[in-house]
């Protein structure tokens, strides 16, 4: 049962895993003209916040194509967007591999590392009373 179980969990896997990698268009890098974030308004409208070079712009996108909605000039204004996507760079995406790891090692972390202090503890005083 456990087996067939682990060859279904394999098979979504890789599903997923091909899903990814065909669905990815590699496109060269451009850091000259990055979108920093979008909304969805109602229906098919999305609002997009730009940085082309040093400027920023709303952009509006609807049934009727792009338009520029204003352009970013407070310097306060920029300062606190490029604060919230320098913190939103350091977090990292995780994988459906690492979520599965989550699912089935729910006690450790990626880095082997017991999430439980006092576990963790408890294994480096073993390892210092072997040194001894």
């Amino acid at each position: 049962m456990l087996i067939i179980l682990g060859c279904v969990v394999l098979v979504i896997y890789l599903f997923f895993f091909f899903l990814k990698k065909s669905m990815k268009r590699k496109m060269p890098d451009n850091n000259l003209i990055k979108v920093i974030a979008s909304t969805r308004l109602q229906g098919n409208d999305i609002l997009y916040l730009i940085q082309v070079g040093l400027h920023y712009f709303l952009v509006g996108s609807g049934g009727n194509g792009l338009s520029q909605v204003a352009q970013i000039t407070d310097k306060e204004t920029i300062d606190t967007i490029m604060l919230n996507t320098t913190g939103e760079m350091e977090t990292v995406k995780q994988g459906f591999s690492d979520i599965l790891l989550k699912i089935f090692n729910p006690g450790k972390k990626q880095n082997g590392l017991s999430s439980n202090p006092v576990n963790f503890m408890k294994k480096q005083q073993e390892r210092l009373s072997k040194m001894k």
